[in-house]
């Protein structure tokens, strides 16, 4: 009768689901003379979160609520296409991705100063990211002769928040409630980062 806790936590396998029939689908090209033996894409979508509280009772008069949330959204593409024939040969990898994601959490101790008063302090934490990025590498051989070559690209952006807060509560009388308290919030922006 001191402590209680919730934990939940899930993951979509739409890309896992969707990869055999996207190979199914390149082999029946590649037999159809549709598409290159060498060449093979693999891409998806999926999200997953948890979610976590933990609440307990210290005292009659002390309680301690521990709360976090996390959650990703992922989008991929990856290809890879080869060539080879009497004097050239070469193979290009091209991999892209597009991702988000939050963090929340927060810690709360919650006390009965008196029958009327009640004082709740609150540490916070949260975190939003955002990601698009996208890189090619390519090698060519001519004549015993390779050559290498390669791009890479990356957006970010992303907010990060530190907070604490203090508040009161005086119930006056069962008409009166008086509310009162302070906080101190530090946000770190970052807009947009290539």
């Amino acid at each position: 009768d001191k402590t209680s806790f919730i934990l939940s936590a899930r993951r979509t396998y739409l890309d896992v689901l969707a990869r055999p029939l996207i190979k199914a689908n390149q082999r029946i090209q590649q037999d159809n003379g549709n598409a290159d033996p060498g060449n093979s894409t693999d891409g998806g979508y999926f999200f997953y979160d948890l979610n976590a509280k933990v609440n307990h009772k210290i005292s009659d008069k002390h309680r301690l609520y521990l709360s976090h949330y996390m959650g990703d959204d992922k989008a991929y593409l990856q290809s890879t296409s080869s060539f080879n024939n009497a004097t050239e040969s070469g193979t290009e990898e091209f991999n892209s991705e597009l991702k988000w994601g939050n963090i929340i959490s927060a810690l709360r101790w919650n006390h009965m100063v008196t029958n009327k008063i009640f004082m709740n302090t609150t540490l916070r934490y949260s975190k939003y990211d955002f990601l698009i990025g996208a890189d090619n590498t390519a090698a060519n051989t001519t004549n015993g002769v390779t050559t290498n070559d390669g791009f890479s690209f990356a957006y970010t952006s992303g907010i990060e928040d530190w907070s604490g807060k203090i508040d009161f509560d005086y119930m006056l009388n069962p008409n009166h409630l008086i509310k009162c308290g302070v906080g101190y919030i530090y946000h770190t922006f970052t807009p947009g980062v290539n």
